[in-house]
């Protein structure tokens, strides 16, 4: 049983290494007996641990997009959205404010500044 120039695949090379050990009987690779070899659960040309595709049909369209739409449905309009983000924006100033005595604004042009500077140094050095 030689399929020279044919290319298979893992599957396929695995039930052909099966059919060969059963000396060329496709029966005997079905009744085979020698579980502790490693290829045994795949002799038949098939991964017996992948979810057939009806069991995975559902979570990968069906389900996770009808979850999606009644979370969007249920909370989310454009507006909350844009309130939520605001409120976020508000509680990280407060806290970055608590803790460095400066709102994220003043942080964001003091690194500016000292960037700024920076580069003003490194070009100045650099003329010298």
């Amino acid at each position: 049983m030689s399929n020279a120039g044919k290319q298979t695949n893992a599957l396929e090379a695995i039930r052909q290494n099966c059919v060969e050990c059963c000396f060329g009987s496709e029966h005997d690779v079905a009744s085979c007996g020698c579980i502790e070899c490693s290829l045994y659960p795949f002799r038949h040309g098939r991964n017996p641990y992948r979810k057939k595709r009806s069991e995975n049909a559902g979570s990968a369209t069906g389900e996770s997009c009808k979850e999606v739409k009644d979370m969007l449905n249920e909370k989310s309009t454009i507006k909350e959205l844009e309130e939520q983000a605001r409120n976020t924006k508000l509680y990280i100033d407060r806290v970055v404010q608590a803790a460095t005595g400066m709102t994220l604004e003043e942080i964001h042009r003091a690194a500016l500044q000292r960037e700024t500077e920076r580069k003003d140094t490194t070009a100045n050095g650099a003329e010298r």
